[in-house]
């Protein structure tokens, strides 16, 4: 009996989580804004890769300054997320997967001893949006979009847009 009530608790549940596209984060997962840290990505192409990495991004810290890149790890959680590693220089000192919700991107730092425990405890999280060749009006408009999904307030959110190479 009690397997049954669970069944019908684990449907609904998934149920009610389909017809919510972009649910905020729960509140104890909720994003201050001051202490948000943003990583924008100026570049996504595809890449061969014998590990089957089909994407590349490179990253850029708040100032613009290069800071590696990132590849797809080829790992699929669910139909909305894809998981992605980071590399690179200023970053490589956490471990990060980069998760992608209808083109918002999440990145959940981790401790660098990550791969030694298996410890899931995040020590930050960054937000940030792709596309490739995005004007200021661009930029200010997907901007204003992902901080809604957030449940963000766009004042809180916003932030000068790369420069374009």
């Amino acid at each position: 009996k009690m397997k049954v009530i669970f069944l019908l608790v684990l449907m609904a549940y998934f149920a009610a989580g389909e017809k919510e596209l972009h649910p905020c984060p729960p509140e104890d997962l909720k994003v201050d804004p001051k202490k948000l840290q943003r990583v924008w990505i100026i570049k996504a192409i595809t890449i061969p890769s014998q590990h089957n990495y089909g994407e590349f991004m490179q990253l850029v810290d708040k100032k613009n300054h290069y800071e590696g890149y990132a590849v797809r790890d080829g790992y699929v959680d669910d139909e909305s997320y894809v998981s992605w590693i980071i590399e690179g220089t200023n970053l490589t000192r956490q471990f990060a997967y980069i998760y992608e919700l209808d083109g918002v991107f999440e990145i959940l730092l981790f401790e660098e001893n990550y791969y030694v425990d298996q410890s899931y405890e995040h020590t930050d999280r960054i937000y940030f949006h792709i596309d490739q060749d995005l004007d200021v009006d661009g930029w200010e408009k997907y901007l204003k979009e992902a901080a809604k999904k957030l449940c963000l307030k766009y004042e809180d959110f916003i932030h000068t847009p790369p420069t374009s190479n």
